[in-house]
């Protein structure tokens, strides 16, 4: 007798391993996907923004030599010193570009990633609370 419920309670105790296990990969995919969903998100609004903003500035960089070059009587003028505009500020950018882009990319990808981190730490210690409540009950 005590054998037959001995294999009930373990033949039980597998069978919820198996959904445990079962549920804890698919917990796994879902917040993989989450993840993937975030980082294409980003990438394309970055993408979006590197097509976005150069046009913009070709179109002004062409008005301004356009409307310099007839400011100046010649169209290759305005062209010229737009040309020296743009080389200076590649310079700068240049010379400026670790505390200007490479520093806050690298602090905006940190936070993001212990916002994650953060979350998922909240949703495991929600879980360990609810399920110690019940077990307490």
């Amino acid at each position: 007798m005590e054998e037959k419920g001995l294999r009930r309670d373990l033949h039980k105790l597998i069978n919820d391993a198996i959904k445990y296990f079962e549920l804890k990969w698919e917990y796994f995919k879902l917040d993989i996907i989450e993840t993937l969903a975030l980082l294409y998100t980003r990438i394309f609004s970055l993408l979006l923004w590197w097509i976005i903003i150069p046009v913009f500035l070709l179109f002004v960089f062409i008005g301004l030599a356009l409307y310099l070059g007839t400011l100046w009587g010649k169209i290759y003028l305005g062209f010229f010193a737009v040309a020296g505009i743009i080389l200076v500020l590649a310079l700068l950018f240049i010379l400026l570009r670790r505390p200007l882009i490479t520093n806050p990319l690298i602090n905006v990808f940190i936070t993001a990633m212990f916002e994650q981190q953060t979350e998922q730490n909240k949703k495991k210690s929600n879980e360990h609370t609810t399920s110690t409540d019940k077990k307490s009950q």
